[in-house]
Parts: structure tokens; C-alpha cells; sequence
């Protein structure tokens, strides 16, 4: 008598064609809603462990440039001294480095510029992106957060390793 009615495919699912008795399933790494007429591929920054659910993004100081991604593993850290604050970042160009005068020992996959902390008094760091700090030479100091040692003063020595200040020469030294 009467034709049975139409049924929407579920997400995760397809049908390009008219007619059809049956949806086709997408491939992991791509993402259908309910009804839909083709599967999308997750972009770049994104993957998909089901093709039911919509792609995730990779985590803040992380990033993907693979299409159809199906996993979380994808995403690659931004590696040690560097940050990045970005959701579904497609390069490794949107992690920043720790600035010269700080240092990250905190691990990768970092998702804030809180994760550079800056070398304590008496050592430095020349270069951005670092895990540590170094400690200056004898005859020489620096302050929190400095790329580089000063030497003392006149009048002033400093006998040791890694120091935040120098002491004043004793009367008749200089």
C-alpha cells in the first residue's frame, strides 16, 4: 500500500545518494551530523575518535597539521621552554618560547607564558626557550630575571659561583 517513510541517517553516517535503503558509515577522523548528505574530514588542529561526534581540537600548547586525524596522539607538544595559549593550533608557529632570562622545567604541552619562570638572582640565560639556568662566573652577579651577568663594580669582588651581588673590597683593596 503506502511506502515506508524516510528515516534521517544517524551522525556519524551518510547517504550521497536518492533512493538508497541505507546510510554509509564515515571513517574515524571525520564527522557527520544526523541527516547529512557527506562526512567532513576533522581539519588540521582537530581529530576525531568517532565519527559520531564532532572533532576535537587539540589542548592549548599542542598542535596538529594532519587532516582526518583520528586521535588525540596527533597533536604534537610544543616542547620544553615553550607555551602556547591556542585551541586546534595547525603549527608549531603558535608556540612561543620562553624569553631569554627565563627558563620552563615544567614539561611539554604548556598553555601559558606562566610556565616561564625567570632565573633566580646570581644565574642567567642567554637564549630563549631554555629548561634551566647557569650560574654566573666568579667576578660577576645579576638579578632575577636577567639574560646575562654584569661584572662587579670598582671596589666591589665576588669570590663565588652564582651570586646575586658582590661585596665591597675591604679598606685599603680595591
Amino acid at each position: 500500500e503506502g511506502k515506508p517513510a524516510c528515516t534521517s541517517c544517524d551522525a556519524g553516517q551518510y547517504q550521497d545518494e536518492v533512493g538508497k535503503s541505507a546510510c554509509e558509515a564515515c571513517d574515524n577522523g571525520q564527522y557527520a551530523a544526523v541527516a547529512a548528505e557527506a562526512c567532513v574530514d576533522c581539519e588540521a588542529g582537530k581529530h576525531g575518535v568517532t565519527a559520531k561526534d564532532a572533532c576535537t581540537a587539540c589542548v592549548a600548547g599542542k598542535w596538529s597539521d594532519s587532516i582526518k586525524a583520528v586521535d588525540a596522539l596527533t597533536c604534537i607538544a610544543c616542547g620544553t621552554g615553550k607555551y602556547s595559549g591556542a585551541v586546534g593550533a595547525v603549527s608549531a608557529e603558535t608556540c612561543n618560547s620562553c624569553a631569554a632570562g627565563k627558563f620552563s622545567d615544567d614539561g611539554e604541552a604548556q598553555a601559558s607564558a606562566d610556565t616561564c619562570k625567570p632565573c633566580a638572582g646570581g644565574q642567567y640565560q642567554p637564549e630563549a626557550a631554555q629548561t634551566d639556568c647557569i650560574a654566573c662566573d666568579r667576578g660577576t652577579k645579576s638579578d632575577d630575571g636577567k639574560p646575562a651577568c654584569t661584572s662587579c663594580d670598582a671596589g666591589q669582588h665576588q669570590d663565588k659561583t652564582g651570586q646575586a651581588v658582590c661585596a665591597t673590597c675591604d679598606d685599603g683593596q680595591y
